[in-house]
């Protein structure tokens, strides 16, 4: 699907555990108190969620409090060239602030509406391209918050069908996944 445009997947992140999941917010927490010092904890935990879901609430006999990564049925991704591996141009970088415009997965869809960009804009092509060989394959943007992350089969999949498919499926098919004991 990919390989007439010389392009491929090029995958950052998968499946992660809580303790993963627990980590990653424990970093954007710390660099957010490092960035604002004198901010109130509130405020560096909304700026941290801005890049990660807090794992604190995960309750792993409830799916409506799990991070999408801990299912394995999350993937966060985008473009490169097959021929030189460089990453494609999407407009954002993986996990550039998530509240910047540009993240947005139909920010350049929006630009074009607006008449600031053409058709041929590198941006919007690569971004409509890594959407399309994703959606035909069944995967869901359901976030639309980042152009990177993408759900198939795990709670949000199943909250995004509800509003863009015809016959959703009632519930998830992949759920909580813990490491081996």
């Amino acid at each position: 699907m990919l390989r007439p445009y010389d392009a491929e997947l090029f995958v950052f992140d998968g499946h992660r555990t809580v303790a993963c999941q627990q980590g990653l917010w424990n970093f954007y927490y710390a660099k957010a108190k490092q960035e604002s010092p004198s901010g109130s904890d509130q405020e560096h935990r909304e700026r941290a969620r801005q890049f990660i879901v807090d794992p604190a609430s995960c309750d792993e006999n409830d799916p409506r409090t799990w991070p999408a990564h801990t299912n394995g049925a999350a993937v966060d991704l985008t473009l490169r060239d097959s021929v030189t591996r460089q990453l494609l141009d999407m407009g954002a970088n993986f996990e550039e602030d998530s509240d910047s415009a540009t993240s947005a997965g139909d920010y350049f869809e929006r630009e074009l509406t607006a008449g600031r960009i053409d058709e041929n804009d590198v941006r919007l092509q690569n971004r409509r391209l890594l959407n399309w060989a994703m959606t035909c394959e069944g995967l869901l943007n359901e976030t639309a918050k980042v152009f990177w992350h993408y759900d198939w089969g795990n709670q949000i999949y199943v909250r995004a069908s509800r509003a863009l498919l015809a016959n959703p499926p009632e519930a998830a098919w992949y759920g909580y996944i813990d490491l081996p004991k």
